[in-house]
């Protein structure tokens, strides 16, 4: 059985990249789980739903969850231009994911929406649900 680490372990070296660490003008970066309380940054955080047991199963499916976050205008706001930026080349890359020889595992984003950070009222963030399909 693959474990939520598995996964990040999969997940994490396709979006730390410079074509998207470039766009943290903030000084964010790509956060395993959950970015650090009250960052106020342009961030990535990857993180999963519950992973199934598939130890009944050659493969593995499940959900992981690519969250971007950015700061909201003074206003309260969401930067929307910023927001938008990050998010084509998070799903760029998500889309172009290729494993390496000898390995099985594909992601396909399934939806996105944006929303307010319901823990910090100064953020917003596109959430993105990402299904994968791992060889066990």
């Amino acid at each position: 059985m693959k474990t939520s680490f598995d996964i990040l372990a999969r997940l994490y070296p396709v979006l730390n990249v410079t074509s998207v660490t470039t766009l943290f003008s903030t000084g964010g970066r790509v956060y395993r789980r959950k970015p650090p309380v009250n960052s106020h940054k342009k961030e990535i955080s990857i993180g999963t739903l519950p992973v199934p047991d598939a130890r009944e199963s050659d493969v593995q499916d499940g959900t992981a969850l690519v969250n971007i976050h950015c700061p909201n205008f003074d206003d309260g706001t969401p930067d929307e231009t910023s927001l938008k930026a990050m998010t084509d080349i998070v799903v760029t890359k998500i889309e172009a994911y290729t494993p390496t020889a000898g390995e099985f595992c594909n992601f396909k984003i399934i939806s996105e929406n944006l929303m307010q950070d319901m823990d910090d009222d100064k953020m917003s963030y596109v959430s993105l649900r990402v299904n994968y399909h791992i060889e066990v």
